[in-house]
């Protein structure tokens, strides 16, 4: 049920070429990791004049993402700190990333920054203020504590947003599903899931003997469990 925000096409930045004339339109992938979100997009805007631009601070991703496609123009640098000049860029996507940001007031100065007028940056992200009941927490609520320190709460983000011009637009997608212990399981053995590596292995112990119990005790055991994605489209206005 989780999605990771990987759309073949981002609908976001697809409104917002549909809406702006521009001869060329500079796009940034802010921690871009391996390149997947940009491959897919150059592929898919293919007829339009486009700079696709990846940023991460990790040089291990950045040599797994060099050479899997010619047109993207790679660099290693900070979300608190880009290497590119004012007003370059005309759409930042960010999915899956801001929680990672150490300084996220920083970061936000310097998508600002390097964001024309009139420019997009669009945020996606899970809301765990949302999701308390997700599988995960159920059995891991050290994760649970450990991303509350790590997010945003909705509120602070758009008011972060607004306070620097941004015009914001808020959707939140919330979906509840039913889990029985063993796919609970099966889930756990994929290992497709970021926090539970940021676990100590104490805590994440804790969390596998909790299932355990459940197995041994309660084997016809559901969960059920919900999952939230919020999107963050902002707008920058002209500045006055």
């Amino acid at each position: 049920m989780e999605d990771t925000f990987e759309h073949l096409v981002d609908p976001f930045l697809s409104e917002y070429i549909k809406n702006t004339e521009e001869k060329m339109y500079n796009i940034l992938d802010l921690a871009c990791g391996t390149g997947d979100y940009l491959i897919k997009q150059s592929g898919n805007f293919s007829k339009e004049r486009m700079n696709w631009h990846g940023v991460d601070s990790s040089p291990y991703l950045l040599e797994q993402a060099n050479g899997r496609a010619s047109q993207i123009i790679y660099r290693h640098g900070y979300a608190e700190d880009l290497p590119y000049d004012r007003e370059w860029f005309h759409y930042v996507a960010m999915y899956d990333a801001f929680q990672y940001f150490i300084q996220k007031e920083q970061a936000l100065d310097e998508v600002h920054r390097v964001l024309k007028d009139n420019g997009r940056l669009t945020i996606g992200n899970t809301s765990p203020e949302d999701m308390k009941q997700w599988w995960i927490y159920h059995y891991f609520p050290e994760a649970y504590a450990i991303d509350f320190e790590r997010y945003w709460t909705k509120h602070r983000l758009v008011q972060e947003l607004e306070d620097r011009n941004f015009q914001v637009q808020l959707t939140i997608n919330h979906h509840v599903e039913v889990l029985s212990l063993p796919e609970v399981v099966e889930r756990l053995e994929a290992r497709n899931y970021p926090i539970l590596s940021i676990l100590n292995d104490r805590d994440y112990e804790k969390g596998r003997a909790r299932v355990e119990a459940d197995l041994q005790h309660e084997p016809d055991k559901t969960i059920k469990s919900e999952y939230t994605e919020m999107v963050c489209v902002a707008d920058l206005g002209v500045e006055t």
